[in-house]
């Protein structure tokens, strides 16, 4: 059975990540590999209220992702607003060293190293509808992103790069 198009429910899917290897330490090949996903229904209560609506069993749902290892083009993503917000926020005269910036370019295949889930794992709803934050830990950038944040997702880990010696960020 097909449903109408005004009658099918919006699935948002946001591919669930292991921590970038460079937090962790865990050996490290390439790509990055998607470990779970998030899901929400939008516009509906629940998959159930489709189900009684329209007698069905089940519904099913099919994610492709192309890439290296799953989610590449999406972790690229990621890289790319954590390094334009890091532009922004410190200038890019200020960033000595790039980390994630040959995954962005598509000359390395390292973007796992530089991009995952944080490893707290706790979901909290924001009132906003993204979130992404920035800052110093032992000269490196790291950026959290949240994305849809009002809906309970997942929160990216971005390690952007290394902060000059003689940038003046506090």
């Amino acid at each position: 059975m097909h449903l109408p198009i005004a009658k099918r429910p919006t699935l948002l899917l946001l591919p669930v990540f292991k921590p970038p290897a460079h937090i962790d330490k865990r050996p490290y090949e390439k790509g990055i590999e998607v470990t779970g996903m998030y899901y929400a229904w939008l516009g509906r209560e629940s998959v159930e209220e489709v189900h009684r609506e329209f007698g069905l069993v089940n519904i099913t749902e099919t994610v492709t992702f192309r890439g290296s290892k799953g989610g590449f083009n999406f972790a690229r993503l990621l890289a790319k607003i954590a390094y334009g917000f890091a532009v922004a926020q410190y200038g890019i005269e200020n960033i000595d060293d790039a980390y994630l910036l040959p995954s962005i370019l598509g000359t390395k295949d390292d973007i796992g190293r530089w991009v995952g889930c944080a490893s707290d794992t706790e979901l909290i709803t924001e009132p906003h509808l993204h979130q992404i934050t920035l800052w110093l830990d032992h000269d490196e950038i790291h950026a959290s992103i949240r994305l849809f944040a009002s809906l309970n997702t997942p929160k990216y880990l971005v390690i952007v790069g290394h902060i000059a010696a003689h940038a003046d960020c506090e």
